[in-house]
């Protein structure tokens, strides 16, 4: 060997040596760095021929277990998801607290129950009037809370939606510019270990925001996809994410898929690039599986719509329940005034049956002083709101009429007389499977309103479907009436129709479009429903020759109703109005009669039908055991939620813990390595300076 060539080994290996103790330094450095993966210096060896001519560095690679780091990116994704599902499930617990809790629905029903109770037991006491009305309002007043929580809750989740779009713009943009870096640094063959750590750290953030797939090339650029295949970053190039967040929220606002009748609907999507509000080709909404964004999705589209329906559908059989039994009576005495709660056009054609009493009773003495019986309710005389208003107004010391909010009134003419309604065998048809006495049609004696002056009858909603394209299987005719032209109208349905087809049949009928009539099909909660509304707000009623009211559901709109609904303020005023005993045409309503009052009571003991609504089928149960159902429902899925987040986190510390293992530091291997680089160093050092010497022994050998 010469002394050149021993010069450049030596220099070879000194320079190998340094920058493996660069790297091991740096190690040592980032022992407690989150992410950081160990370097490792490769070397080969040089040749000169044949003969070795020291080392050269050929790369600083990381030392990394890619399995482990996929598996870890799709664990975080989960733990995203059911973190923020376990963060908004849980502040919902505490919200509607535990069955046996004195702030539950529950607790609040049995107060209502106890109160009703003591007032059946003495209807004279005006003391137990007003408790149980207190009581009854604030049960309203916490089920309003309730439901009012529950929106904002949704809000918030489509505002986190908003920040997580721009928290995956952050990352996208942080990894195409490491992109950049690292394909840099790998065309001038230089280290990019610190580049792809930093790069993999802003990867597994984008992935607890949505689900994702990585691609590396040659250059060691990645490309980043949706778990669809749409493209994220194809560096240069980010594809930007966007979300416009609602101002407000409420129960009847919904997202709608691009395929549905009605979209975008009045809940925003989320889109790749400039939101496609038309057709929505870049939303994306639907195809995220998992991460946050999926879980902030759920909660606003399913999860809380479902709890939502739930208590809709509580407070909808409370209120129609109370309303019954309320209507069914009188208080002693009656009132001067009885003002309906449902809105009625003057020509609205009515669909009643049986016989009706309209009573006038001295409020002093109890006594009958006139009598109208309406003998024929389907009669040609009284088959509209109008003539029924009309045919009260021909009595002596009573008047009626359809005040300017559609209402029906009836008065008596002397303040000191008041009104009563015997309902006799008095029937309305509302909706297949539902009818309603006079008074209670009318709503001219409820107990429980909407603080909305429309009527319950211009809105019907299915029950939840899975699919709306799927055939139904069943056939028959939903048929249309009301006040409009060419009423009634029928539309047919068969076996092979889905709810998307009949939704377009009603749609597309003439006289139903002429009566501004219209059918959707929205997402709410768990699936797809229904909705058939008059945007003119008329009332119409809907009857099926078939089954699909019975095996598909349409009842009347309760989205939201728990929201807006209220104990009669007239009630609330003098509660010496509620009702407690029958009416008599002879007798009128005697002061102790607890007839009434022991029915509205039982309400909430007697077994009610419920149907399927959010995560609860169909059951037939009380009023209190449905609200501990639902409690309990909801309870359950926050610890479903709470148990799967700690058993994945503790999955993915094990995965974490084996990938540190690979990628992690050792300090004793690292000091170990210290020693053989300082030796390295040494040895290259001292043949430098025997090369140097023996050098210099030649020159001066020569002189």
């Amino acid at each position: 060997m010469t002394l050149t060539l021993a010069l450049r080994t030596a220099l070879s290996g000194l320079s190998a040596t340094q920058t493996a103790l660069q790297a091991t330094s740096h190690n040592i450095t980032n022992v407690n760095t989150e992410g950081y993966s160990r370097k490792d210096v490769k070397f080969t060896t040089n040749t000169v021929n044949g003969t070795g001519a020291g080392v050269n560095v050929t790369n600083v690679d990381r030392v990394v277990d890619e399995f482990l780091i996929r598996e870890i990116r799709d664990q975080q994704a989960i733990i995203g998801n059911l973190d923020v599902r376990e963060e908004f499930l849980s502040q919902l617990e505490a919200l509607f607290a535990s069955p046996d809790n004195n702030r539950s629905i529950t607790n609040a029903l049995g107060e209502v129950r106890d109160s009703l109770e003591a007032f059946s037991v003495t209807p004279e006491s005006s003391a137990a009037a007003f408790n149980a009305v207190n009581e009854l309002r604030k049960m309203v007043l916490q089920i309003q809370e309730l439901s009012t929580n529950i929106q904002n809750l949704r809000l918030r989740a489509d505002q986190e939606i908003s920040r997580s779009t721009t928290n995956i713009n952050n990352e996208l943009n942080i990894i195409n510019d490491l992109n950049g870096r690292v394909a840099r640094a790998e065309v001038l063959t230089q280290p990019s270990g610190e580049e792809r750590d930093e790069r993999d750290r802003a990867v597994n953030r984008l992935a607890e925001q949505m689900d994702i797939r990585v691609v590396e090339d040659s250059t060691g650029l990645l490309t980043i996809l949706t778990n669809t295949g749409r493209n994220l970053l194809s560096t240069p190039v980010v594809e930007a994410a966007s979300h416009i967040s609602a101002v407000q929220m409420s129960a009847t606002l919904s997202y709608l898929e691009p395929t549905d009748s009605g979209y975008p609907g009045g809940i925003g999507g989320i889109f790749l690039g400039t939101p496609d509000t038309t057709n929505g080709t870049n939303d994306i909404t639907t195809e995220i599986t998992t991460g946050k964004l999926k879980g902030l999705v759920d909660l606003r589209d399913t999860v809380l719509p479902n709890i939502q329906a739930e208590l809709d559908t509580l407070v909808q059989k409370l209120s129609v329940q109370l309303n019954a039994q309320h209507n069914s009576g009188s208080a002693s005495p009656p009132p001067n005034t009885l003002t309906g709660s449902q809105t009625f056009a003057s020509g609205d054609l009515l669909s009643g049956t049986g016989a009706v009493d309209i009573v006038v009773i001295n409020r002093t003495t109890g006594a009958v002083v006139e009598t109208l019986n309406i003998a024929d309710l389907s009669a040609a005389s009284v088959d509209t709101a109008g003539e029924v208003a009309t045919t009260i107004n021909g009595m002596t010391n009573a008047s009626a009429s359809i005040d300017s909010d559609g209402k029906l009134v009836i008065s008596a003419d002397n303040a000191a007389h008041g009104i009563a309604v015997a309902n006799s065998t008095s029937a309305y048809t509302v909706i297949q499977g539902e009818t309603r006495n006079f008074s209670h049609f009318f709503g001219l004696n409820d107990l429980i309103v909407q603080e909305s002056s429309s009527s319950d009858y211009n809105s019907f909603l299915s029950s939840q479907v899975s699919s709306s394209t799927t055939a139904l299987g069943i056939a028959g005719d939903l048929t249309f009436t009301g006040n409009f032209t060419n009423s009634p109208v029928t539309i047919a349905y068969t076996t092979g129709q889905s709810l998307d087809t009949i939704a377009t049949n009603i749609s597309g009928d003439t006289d139903l479009a002429n009566a501004n009539i219209s059918a959707s099909i929205i997402n709410d909660g768990a699936g797809r429903r229904l909705v058939v509304t008059d945007t003119d707000r008329n009332n119409f009623t809907i009857t099926d020759s078939g089954s699909f009211v019975s095996q598909i559901g349409l009842t009347t709109d309760n989205r939201a109703l728990s929201g807006r609904f209220q104990v009669n303020t007239d009630i609330v005023t003098d509660p010496a109005r509620l009702a407690h005993g029958t009416v008599s045409t002879t007798t009128g309503v005697a002061p102790g009669d607890n007839t009434v009052a022991t029915n509205i009571a039982g309400v909430f003991s007697s077994s009610q039908t419920f149907g399927t609504s959010g995560g609860i089928t169909g059951v037939a149960t009380t009023l209190a055991d449905y609200s501990a159902q639902m409690l309990g429902l909801q309870a359950a899925q926050t610890n479903d939620a709470r148990v799967e987040l700690e058993f994945t986190t503790q999955f993915t510390q094990t995965l974490e813990f084996r990938a540190s293992s690979v990628s992690g530091v050792n300090l004793d291997e690292e000091l170990a390595n210290l020693v053989v680089l300082e030796q390295s160093f040494n040895a290259a050092a001292r043949i430098i300076t025997t090369a140097a010497d023996m050098l210099q022994e030649l020159i001066d050998s020569v002189r």
